[in-house]
This record gives structure tokens, C-alpha cells and sequence, in this order.
């Protein structure tokens, strides 16, 4: 989680190794725009929030743990509105929780995409975000027993 934690971190002052990042530090790219849409320059804000395949992943856990999904340009929206979808300390750890492994599922998608030239589905990263959490939280919070069936209906007694 500590790798999370750094990514996310460096997520939210945009300074992970994007493409326009590297390119403003004079390091040769192949090219200016996402490796995964090829529509928009690479920043932070496009591959996170921006990207088609970011929004709809976006959309797809909004409907799973928030019930809707409010519009957002950035990552730091996002963690401003996490109080306002919380009714709990407790889910607002949640809800943490599912944020920070999505960032971290949409950058490991991205990097095998780069790097190993491997396109997940819709599915796998759901399925990823849906896991990471599920798990993190377990590891974090000892005392929760909630089972996967229940954390993936994200419907249970805070």
C-alpha cells in the first residue's frame, strides 16, 4: 500500500512520469498524447479523469459505491467531495480506500499498455478496483467482516 500511497500522492501534485512530464524535463518521448486513447496530450488530470476509458471506469464505481457519480476534472475533486459522499468515518475510509485503487488500477493500466503492450478490459480494471480495495481495506480495518459478496454490492451497516 505504501507504493499507492507515494503513486497517489505524486497523483495529486502531478508529478508521476506522464508524458507531458518527462517532455518538460527535456526527456525524448514517442509522443505527446495518452497511450490509451491517443486523443488528448498525457497529463495527470487527462489520464485520471479526463481519458475516455478513465471516465467510464469513473462512472462504473461511482454507480458501485457512491450510487452516482458527480461530474470531476480532477483528482483533487475528488478527495474534496469524499466527506460529502460519507455518512461514517468508517465509509469515508471506504470510499478512500475504492479512490486510491482506482488511480492506482488506471496507472497500472497505463504502464502495461506502455510498457508491455498489453489493453486491459472494462472488466479486468473493474474487477481490479473491486479487488485492491476489497483487500486493502481487510488488511487495514481487522475488526470489518464484511465478506466479497458484500463489498462488491458496497451495501453494508457502517
Amino acid at each position: 500500500m505504501a507504493k499507492v500511497n507515494i503513486s497517489f500522492w505524486r497523483t495529486v501534485i502531478e508529478r508521476l512520469p506522464t508524458r507531458t512530464n518527462l517532455a518538460s524535463r527535456g526527456i525524448t518521448v514517442p509522443s505527446m498524447l495518452c497511450p490509451i486513447c491517443q486523443e488528448l496530450p498525457e497529463t495527470e488530470s487527462h489520464l485520471f479523469t479526463g481519458c475516455p476509458t478513465a471516465s467510464l471506469l469513473w462512472s462504473i464505481v461511482g454507480q458501485w459505491c457512491f450510487k452516482q457519480c458527480r461530474p470531476f476534472f480532477d483528482v483533487k475533486d475528488l478527495l474534496l467531495d469524499v466527506p460529502d459522499r460519507s455518512s461514517t468515518k468508517s465509509k469515508e475510509f471506504f470510499v478512500d480506500v475504492v479512490i486510491r485503487a482506482t488511480v492506482w488500477t488506471l496507472w497500472k493500466n497505463r504502464n502495461q499498455l506502455v510498457f508491455q503492450e498489453r489493453r486491459n478490459s472494462m472488466q479486468t480494471l473493474i474487477v481490479e478496483v473491486k479487488s485492491l480495495s476489497f483487500l486493502w481495506v481487510k488488511a487495514r480495518a481487522r475488526h470489518w467482516d464484511v465478506g466479497w459478496d458484500e463489498w462488491c454490492r458496497f451495501n453494508f451497516v457502517m
